[in-house]
């Protein structure tokens, strides 16, 4: 199951409807990228000393979930979550 999970989660999650039921094969994908994305800004600031620069890999992680998940994500979801 975790191979198959492995092999299919990029087409997996890019054909799903939301909101994306959690199965092994829609899950594995974000949390190993999310891992990947902590442990790289980590080791950036670490290494190069510089805090602001560790940032980086998880935001670009948000943007581009952002970015794909943008076309299908509703105006009134936005709106939902203001609080004024």
């Amino acid at each position: 199951m975790a191979g198959d999970a492995a092999g299919n989660a990029i087409p997996r999650l890019l054909t799903a409807m939301i909101p994306v039921q959690a199965t092994p094969d829609t899950v594995l994908l974000p949390v190993v990228a999310a891992w990947l994305a902590g442990l790289a800004g980590a080791e950036v600031a670490l290494r190069a000393g510089r805090v602001l620069l560790g940032y980086l890999p998880p935001v670009l992680l948000h943007a581009g979930a952002v970015y794909v998940v943008g076309p299908n994500a509703g105006r009134r979801s936005a709106r939902r979550w203001r609080w004024w």
